[in-house]
């Protein structure tokens, strides 16, 4: 859910925008309006899903998460993921989950609002009352995979016209489109995974 209007951070600064006018597609903006420092984190998450259809990766990522939960020792789930990293695997997953309910939210208000405005989020909040700490891994594994099989469900029938809708972020005063708010949790997936991967070591290791 990362976003930099929250002026939160957590293993990464996060946001979900770029420089746009109103009502307008990101897709009109010349690349150099990601090379600030603040949007420094867009870029990297966007490369991660370069030409890759990002349906395809959110498709796919419940179940990922899923296999490296459940090859994980038990006692790296709530150790950081890194040293000096602040999360462990388990609030990553939280998060991931938490994420999904706002991308859902923004999805349907883009879709179906005449004048949508997209709220932040204080992802450190959110994290601090409402993640890991709140239940077991297999319990946000199936809040994840629940929610995403919803919001799959709407996302698989936006057309065209639809990608290109936009809502307006409230503190980031930008328009965001479907098509870019796809992309950026796409690359959110790969990036969070890339995490699990290096805080789950398999049984055997």
């Amino acid at each position: 859910m990362e976003d930099i209007g929250s002026g939160a951070r957590a293993d990464q600064k996060g946001a979900d925008g770029t420089e746009l006018r109103a009502g307008s597609s990101e897709r009109e903006m010349p690349a150099a309006s990601l090379a600030d420092e603040d949007y420094g984190f867009v870029e990297r998450q966007l490369a991660l899903v370069g030409d890759r259809d990002p349906l395809d990766i959110l498709h796919r990522s419940p179940g990922e998460a899923a296999a490296l939960f459940g090859r994980a020792r038990p006692d790296f789930l709530t150790r950081p993921w890194a040293p000096s990293k602040r999360w462990s695997p388990l609030d990553i997953l939280a998060h991931m989950s938490l994420t999904e309910w706002v991308f859902g939210y923004r999805t349907r208000a883009v879709l179906c609002d005449p004048e949508p405005v997209l709220p932040p989020v204080a992802q450190e909040h959110w994290a601090d009352r409402c993640g890991g700490q709140i239940g077991s891994a297999a319990d946000h594994l199936q809040d994840f995979a629940a929610l995403r099989r919803a919001n799959l469900r709407t996302w698989s029938t936006l057309t065209p016209n639809e990608l290109e809708r936009t809502g307006w972020h409230s503190v980031l005063e930008r328009s965001l489109s479907l098509d870019f708010l796809l992309r950026l949790l796409a690359g959110h997936d790969l990036n969070h995974l890339n995490q699990l991967h290096q805080g789950l070591p398999p049984r055997n290791q």
